[in-house]
């Protein structure tokens, strides 16, 4: 049960994440590097945000996004 919790507060995070990082894309208030780079400096993370959602494929991302915005 313990794994399928943390999975599950995992992708609620993810998903709001990935949704203001989509919004400021979108407004033009930065751009992919500078948010890669902010969030390697802020939690040393070693895959840059637009580049894991490139890895999950931008279609997935927005058939996902689709679906929020119906619900």
């Amino acid at each position: 049960p313990l794994p399928s919790l943390r999975r599950f507060i995992f992708n609620r995070l993810w998903a709001a994440i990935k949704c203001e990082v989509l919004v400021i894309l979108a407004k033009g208030v930065s751009d992919p590097e500078k948010i890669g780079k902010l969030w390697q400096h802020m939690f040393q993370a070693q895959v840059l945000l637009c580049q894991l959602m490139d890895h999950v494929g931008l279609d997935t991302v927005a058939f996902i996004e689709d679906n929020y915005t119906q619900e």
